[in-house]
């Protein structure tokens, strides 16, 4: 269980699908699919911040480069 304090330092769903570069509800969904740490409080998603760095990082490693049109 997550306790009060740490929750204070915890990201909204709007600052969290900033990092990600995904739409809120985007970032809801990899929460209720446990691909990243979030709870759900009477306000609203609340995310752990390095769970969303974490994620952040490991999708910006597995996504390919675009090859630039006309290459």
């Amino acid at each position: 269980m997550v306790k009060l304090k740490e929750l204070e330092k915890w990201l909204t769903s709007g600052e969290a699908a900033q990092i990600l570069g995904r739409t809120k509800q985007g970032t809801i969904n990899l929460a209720k699919s446990g691909r990243v740490r979030g709870v759900k409080t009477r306000a609203g998603w609340l995310y752990d911040p390095k769970s969303i760095e974490e994620f952040a990082r490991k999708w910006k490693d597995s996504t390919p480069n675009p090859v630039p049109a006309g290459s």
